[in-house]
C-alpha cells in the first residue's frame, strides 16, 4: 500500500514527465477522431492540455480527499503548500537560492491553483462526470496560435458535444439549478487557465535563473520549448 509524502520539486518533475506519456497514450486511445488531425495539431492541443490537466485532476483529487491544504498528485504523494521549503529542496546539489527565497520567488502557484481551482472545485464538490466534462473541454480548446481552421472546427463540434451531454447529465438528476450550477463549472475553465500561466511563468522563471530548473527534458516534453 502507498503511504503519500511529500515531495521535492524534482521528484515532481520526473512525475510529470511519466505522466505526460501516459496522459498522451490516454487521449490517443480515448478520442479517434484525433486521427482526422495532423500531427503536429495533435502535439498542439496535447501540449495545451497537459498543464492544465495536471491542475485539474489536482483539482478532482482535492475533491474525492475533501481539502486543498496540500497540493495532491497523480501518483498519490502530494507537495505540501504550507511548507514550500520543503518542495524546494534540493539534496543532490546546491542551488543559488535558499529554499526559502524560493518559496517567496516561485511559490505563487500554490496559492494561485488554491484560490482559482481546487477551492472553486471543492466548494461546488465536482463529480467524476463533471472532471471528465471539463477535462474534454481543455483538450479540445480554441484559438490557440497555430490552429489549423480543421482542427478549430473539429473541437467546436466536439465542445458543443459535451455541453449538450452535460444538459443531459443535470436532466436526469432531476437538478431544478442545473444552469447555476453548469454556469459555475464553466467558470472554472479560465480560472484554470489563469492558473497554469502563473504556474508556466514560475517555471520560465526557475529555468531563467537557472535555479530548481525543471530541466530541457520537462520543458521540451511538457511545454514545448524546443
Amino acid at each position: 500500500m502507498h503511504v503519500p509524502q511529500s515531495v521535492n520539486y524534482k521528484q515532481v518533475n520526473k512525475m510529470m514527465i511519466k505522466e505526460f506519456s501516459l496522459v498522451s497514450d490516454w487521449i490517443s486511445s480515448s478520442f479517434p477522431q484525433l486521427m482526422e488531425l495532423e500531427q503536429d495539431q495533435k502535439d498542439l492541443l496535447t501540449r495545451n492540455f497537459y498543464l492544465k490537466f495536471y491542475v485539474l485532476e489536482c483539482g478532482f483529487i482535492a475533491c474525492q480527499k475533501g481539502h486543498n491544504r496540500v497540493f495532491f498528485l497523480p501518483n498519490g504523494n502530494y507537495i505540501n503548500c504550507q511548507n514550500l521549503e520543503s518542495y524546494f529542496t534540493d539534496p543532490e546539489e546546491r542551488q543559488s537560492l535558499s529554499p526559502e527565497d524560493a518559496a517567496r520567488m516561485f511559490g505563487g502557484s500554490c496559492s494561485s491553483h488554491r484560490r482559482n481551482v481546487t477551492s472553486p472545485m471543492l466548494n461546488e464538490k465536482v463529480d467524476r462526470f463533471e472532471f471528465l466534462a471539463l477535462a474534454v473541454l481543455v483538450l479540445f480548446d480554441t484559438g490557440l496560435d497555430g490552429q489549423s481552421d480543421n482542427c478549430m472546427d473539429m473541437c467546436l463540434k466536439i465542445r458543443r458535444t459535451v455541453q449538450r451531454e452535460m444538459l443531459q447529465y443535470y436532466s436526469s438528476q432531476e437538478n431544478d439549478e442545473f444552469s447555476i450550477r453548469m454556469g459555475n463549472l464553466l467558470s472554472i475553465l479560465p480560472n484554470l487557465q489563469k492558473s497554469t500561466d502563473k504556474m508556466c511563468m514560475d517555471i520560465e522563471m526557475t529555468h531563467l535563473f537557472n535555479c530548481y530548473s525543471p530541466g530541457e527534458a520537462f520543458l521540451n516534453k511538457c511545454m514545448g520549448k524546443n
